[in-house]
């Protein structure tokens, strides 16, 4: 999951600054989700998942595909 969300956020350009902003926390437990020391918790996954459409399973790493939601 670690890796996954990083390679999230770099491909849509999205900085550690601006999602710990979106989820209303700091930018070192971003960094912390991102070296996989911490969990993401389930709320954070759903704001993520929501606004940016993407799978929370991708993001889990259970899938692969489809990385983003059809609507």
């Amino acid at each position: 999951m670690a890796n996954r969300l990083k390679e999230f956020r770099k491909e849509n350009k999205i900085t550690q600054n601006k999602l710990s902003e979106l989820l209303k926390t700091s930018q070192s437990t971003i960094a912390d989700y991102e070296r996989g020391k911490n969990y993401l918790p389930t709320p954070f996954l759903y704001t993520i998942s929501k606004k940016y459409g993407i799978s929370a399973d991708y993001l889990l790493g259970k899938i692969d595909e489809p990385k983003y939601l059809t609507k």
